[in-house]
């Protein structure tokens, strides 16, 4: 089943993706995973966690992510990730991820442009406040970051045959 989705990266790229997920983890995010569906080109994914990035093509997690199945089969823009749909099969997906990266909760944001669909996934491992506590308190620094993330990432399909793809 591999092959659905590139989660490798270019290491230019992959390196300033890196840096700005490092400043998110200042404010208490322990998971970052962005991606990207620009027209009909091949949908890339960027994970704070290179193990979690490999695993994730090659262990076909692509096909039973309940967060990828939500932000590609509805229209909603903010979902906590304890409210995501998920089936038998996807359960374990979701709860590997907050283990692997110690996140005791998360938030998916969706958005869906005319060229373009992006996703956001963070988790924190606050246990202080629900994930949407946590977004308001920190939404001026998540949106930046996210805008950068975005800039960033779309570099990538700039560089292939995205032609002018950046917003």
């Amino acid at each position: 089943m591999a092959g659905k989705i590139l989660t490798s990266l270019p290491s230019d790229i992959q390196e300033n993706l890196l840096d700005l997920t490092n400043n998110l983890r200042e404010i208490g995010i322990t998971h970052i995973g962005h991606g990207l569906i620009v027209g009909t080109l091949k949908p890339t994914a960027y994970f704070s966690c290179k193990e979690w990035a490999d695993r994730y093509d090659d262990e076909d997690l692509v096909s039973r992510d309940p967060i990828r199945a939500c932000a590609l089969n509805t229209n909603f823009k903010l979902v906590p990730w304890d409210y995501i749909p998920a089936s038998k099969e996807q359960k374990p997906v979701l709860e590997e991820r907050k283990r692997e990266f110690c996140s005791k909760s998360g938030l998916l944001m969706s958005i869906k442009h005319k060229e373009f669909h992006e996703t956001l996934a963070f988790g924190t491992d606050s246990k202080r406040h629900d994930i949407t506590h946590f977004f308001s308190k920190n939404s001026r620094v998540l949106i930046e970051n996210f805008l950068m993330l975005r800039r960033e990432h779309m570099r990538y399909y700039s560089n292939n045959d995205g032609g002018d793809a950046i917003l």
